[in-house]
């Protein structure tokens, strides 16, 4: 026996409701920014988490522009990649600078392509993810190795074959020059000196010092 609902009109949308209904949810349950853009810049539609993350309402989304959200530093790139996306092409995946309504700069990654009717566009469907927190890091890693690599540069180490004369123990450097020894390593290192004397060196330059100390004995 034929099934005479499926040329119900009541049922189909009724269907039609439902799974409006499921798309609804799906795009409202996901961490990521789902938004659509007309023609003209307005928006279309925009998900829960975008609200959420760019702090907007929805009846402030009704009379918004798609350059109202978007970083002035990013502005003129992405007005490029909305002119290109609307004549059909693919731009890939990219990175932008939005603006939070409590003035918060969110970066964030995604990629956008365009619907076409009868070779119009009518509009672009973009999925973005937040990754503020993320390039943050990597700002972070990134200066703490530029500190890192700046300061094994301050690091002096002498190391290969050092000439040094068998009597005066001076040095001598790249140009052939004798330089005293703590001369020498200043020029080549970061290490300082602090004087003082040895034993040896007190018994031979002040031998009656010693006699004395030896006396008392």
């Amino acid at each position: 026996m034929k099934n005479t609902t499926d040329n119900n009109p009541t049922n189909n949308v009724s269907e039609l409701e439902n799974n409006n209904a499921r798309f609804q949810d799906l795009f409202d349950n996901v961490s990521d920014i789902i938004q659509c853009i007309a023609p003209d810049g307005t928006f279309l539609y925009a998900n829960r988490a975008w609200y959420t993350t760019l702090g907007y309402s929805e009846e402030e989304l009704v009379s918004m522009n798609i350059f109202d959200i978007i970083h002035p530093d990013c502005s003129d790139h992405c007005i490029g990649l909305f002119t290109e996306v609307m004549q059909g092409q693919d731009i890939g995946r990219f990175e932008t600078d939005f603006i939070a309504k409590d003035g918060r700069k969110i970066t964030v990654e995604g990629s956008v392509n365009c619907r076409f009717e009868n070779g119009k566009p009518v509009n672009t469907r973009a999925i973005f993810r937040d990754i503020t927190e993320r390039k943050k890091l990597e700002a972070e890693k990134d200066a703490l190795i530029q500190q890192l690599q700046a300061s094994l540069e301050k690091v002096k180490l002498l190391n290969g074959l050092i000439p040094i004369c068998a009597s005066c123990k001076k040095v001598r450097d790249d140009k052939g020059y004798w330089n005293d020894v703590e001369l020498y390593v200043r020029k080549h290192s970061d290490a300082e000196f602090s004087h003082g004397i040895c034993p040896d060196c007190i018994a031979k330059l002040y031998p009656e010092f010693t006699k004395k100390k030896h006396h008392k004995s």
